[in-house]
């Protein structure tokens, strides 16, 4: 016997061409969803809604719709899930799942072609495209385990920062950003740690901040300006799409499968920093994106032409460089400025409990 569940549940929508969410109250109908939003309402067959993300315990259901430049809903409480799928089985409709699970039963069903195929099509046609096409398909629960998994070998327990009062300013700082986000797709950590002139970001939102940088801020506003930057390449999965075009067939395949803990081998020729470089479109988008999300957090947006100015003075230019793939200081400073002139914004300044001088300070670690 089958239990009667809730059929009206409350989330957002999302229409695909603008990051404004729309509180949405979703009934389920025999055959569609009914959508009802503050002025108009509509509904949406089963037969074409597919589960983008929610497989995962911890992580919201989000549905997708509309082809290309997708419409969402996205609800936060997980027995959604449990009662959409009832009502699809009564409907006598099969529900698809995940495109990663798609995905796993066209391997199931066609095995040995699959494979070959994928081989074939990472060494003829490169993994730059592949990469591109196999971060858009796995869940954000899988990058954040997958982000997990390649922490040891970005930067160490024993070289993470213990400083308590320098944690909670980058907290602060980090917190005021992601919370002006208008779609927060993972449980962002920010990590300090001892190291060289650099920030950079693994899969899942994890970013972690080296104390050489950290030296060389003189505000908060510039060091919000490297968080911003790099909050944007985790929400637009950057990093992700960066380690599928550089993995090896081994890694690649494990991805494919899901198994991010049993790839962890795989992955760690694709943690070091050169590998982990962006393309140059991305560290524009990083750029463009970033000085928008700093405007919305209401942080003044010059604090990323700053500390950007100041990496243009004192970087080299050598492979593991911050700057090895971004575009030239000068070009980048220029496109910045006009992109802060097109933006409307008012500024508040930050309210830290400790003095920036003392958060600029080199980090404390194990065994200091």
């Amino acid at each position: 016997m089958i239990t009667p569940l809730k059929n009206q549940w409350q989330g957002v929508y999302y229409d695909g061409r603008s990051p404004v969410r729309h509180e949405a109250e979703i009934t389920l109908l025999d055959d569609d969803l009914l959508v009802e939003l503050a002025k108009v309402g509509f509904r949406q067959s089963y037969d074409e809604v597919i589960l983008a993300q929610g497989e995962y315990s911890g992580e919201p259901i989000r549905l997708e719709f509309g082809g290309e430049g997708s419409e969402a809903l996205v609800v936060d409480d997980r027995a959604f899930l449990a009662a959409l799928r009832q009502r699809t089985e009564l409907s006598s409709r099969q529900f698809a799942e995940t495109p990663l699970t798609r995905i796993g039963i066209k391997q199931t069903l066609l095995a040995a072609t699959g494979v070959i195929a994928l081989i074939a099509g990472f060494y003829l046609w490169g993994a730059q495209v592949l990469g591109t096409g196999m971060a858009a398909l796995v869940p954000a629960s899988w990058e954040e385990r997958l982000g997990k998994s390649v922490m040891p070998w970005v930067a160490d327990d024993e070289d993470l920062c213990l400083d308590v009062d320098k944690r909670k300013a980058v907290d602060a700082i980090a917190e005021r950003l992601v919370a002006a986000l208008p779609e927060r797709r993972y449980d962002y950590v920010f990590l300090i740690a001892k190291g060289s002139v650099n920030a950079l970001t693994v899969p899942g939102g994890r970013i972690v901040i080296f104390d050489g940088l950290l030296k060389m801020t003189e505000t908060p506003e510039q060091l919000a300006g490297v968080l911003a930057h790099e909050i944007q390449h985790a929400h637009f999965r950057h990093t992700t799409r960066s380690m599928f075009r550089n993995m090896t067939m081994q890694a690649l395949l494990a991805a494919v499968t899901g198994d991010a803990s049993g790839g962890v081998g795989a992955f760690e020729s694709v943690t070091e920093l050169g590998v982990l470089a962006h393309q140059r479109s991305e560290e524009e988008e990083a750029d463009r994106e970033g000085v928008a999300l700093m405007a919305a957090a209401k942080i003044d947006p010059i604090g990323m032409v700053e500390i950007f100015d100041k990496f243009g003075e004192v970087l080299p230019d050598g492979p593991y460089s911050m700057l090895s793939t971004h575009p030239t200081t000068e070009s980048r400073i220029e496109r910045l400025r006009e992109r802060i002139a097109e933006l409307e914004f008012s500024t508040e300044p930050f309210k830290l409990a400790t003095s920036w001088k003392s958060v600029a300070q080199p980090c404390r670690v194990k065994g200091d």
